[in-house]
């Protein structure tokens, strides 16, 4: 079998080629890194301010129940049922 001569310019321009390619995947992979740890510090965010949310909505739920003043009746039904439950 005859291998095929190839021109040293063809050469020239396939390694230029090849090189400028490798280049472009670094920046992509770097660019893909950095939506990556964008993405992830969004998520960091959303996590603390659901935690805030939460524990404000706690505060308040407890806040609402603590200034009610309970019956007799009231105050014997969550004995009996927190018994029941223990």
């Amino acid at each position: 079998m005859v291998n095929p001569v190839i021109p040293v310019e063809l050469k020239h321009n396939a390694n230029w080629d090849i090189k400028h390619l490798n280049l472009d995947f670094q920046t992509v992979g770097d660019h893909k890194r950095l939506q990556l740890s964008e993405l992830e510090e969004l998520r960091n965010d959303a996590y603390d301010l659901s935690k805030k949310y939460k524990d404000k909505m706690k505060w308040i739920h407890d806040k609402s129940i603590l200034s009610k003043d309970l019956s007799i009746v009231q105050k014997s039904f969550y004995m009996i049922t927190s018994c029941i439950v223990s």
